[in-house]
C-alpha cells in the first residue's frame, strides 16, 4: 500500500517539529516511500537485516541500501 495522504501529512509534519520517523514496524513499500519522501533521515531502531532471518518486519537489501 505504501504511505497514504494522512502518512504523508504525518512525514511532513514530523520533519517540521524535528521528530524521527522510525519504519521498524512498517512493511517494505512504506519504509521506502518514507526514505523517499522524508526530507530528513529516517531511522529503523529495533529490526534486523532480512538475510539475517526471514520475519516480515526485517528488513530487505533495498531497504538497507535506500536507508
Amino acid at each position: 500500500m505504501g504511505l497514504t495522504r494522512m502518512g504523508k501529512e504525518v512525514v511532513r509534519e514530523m520533519n517540521r517539529v524535528g521528530l524521527v520517523a522510525d519504519m521498524s514496524h512498517s512493511a517494505e513499500r512504506s519504509t521506502l516511500e518514507a526514505i523517499e519522501y522524508s526530507s530528513r533521515p529516517i531511522a529503523i531502531t529495533h529490526a534486523n537485516p532480512a538475510f539475517w532471518h526471514s520475519a516480515l518486519r526485517n528488513k530487505s537489501d533495498d531497504v538497507l541500501r535506500a536507508l
